[in-house]
């Protein structure tokens, strides 16, 4: 098969680094004392924009990073990982036809189904749709 990465494996890795980076930002907001971006880009050997990334799900982690956030914010690694049930399941949203979101653009849909995919991403589902239909005017 070569080197090519499928589209399964891509949309994976996207669930993955999407879940992970909200993993990390509220593991990171939540410990006392809480630790700012900055801290967290120290431990990393990276800038505060790509701990901004990597919490966004733009930016991939490397597993020495891992251990170092772990670290840093004084949890174990297992804390820091996203449950295997938000990153190898395909959730299915369904959405009314009228639902405006024809008129969104991929990046803003895409960034609808990734929330989706959290748990309890969508526990408000008209409220997001509000959003993303927002964002389109």
């Amino acid at each position: 098969m070569g080197n090519r990465t499928s589209d399964k494996q891509l949309a994976l890795r996207r669930r993955v680094q999407a879940a992970f980076g909200k993993k990390l930002q509220a593991t990171r907001q939540g410990v006392r004392p809480r630790k700012g971006q900055s801290a967290l880009a120290d431990a990393f050997g990276v800038s505060r924009t790509s701990i901004s990334n990597i919490e966004n799900g733009r930016h991939r982690v490397f597993l020495d990073q891992l251990y170092a956030a772990a670290e840093e914010l004084g949890v174990p690694i297992s804390e820091l990982l996203p449950d295997e049930k938000v990153v190898l399941t395909d959730n299915v949203v369904l959405l009314p036809i009228d639902s405006g979101i024809a008129r969104s653009s991929e990046s803003q849909i895409l960034a609808f189904v990734d929330k989706a995919r959290l748990p309890g991403g969508l526990d408000n589902v008209d409220a997001e749709l509000a959003d993303l239909q927002g964002e389109d005017n």
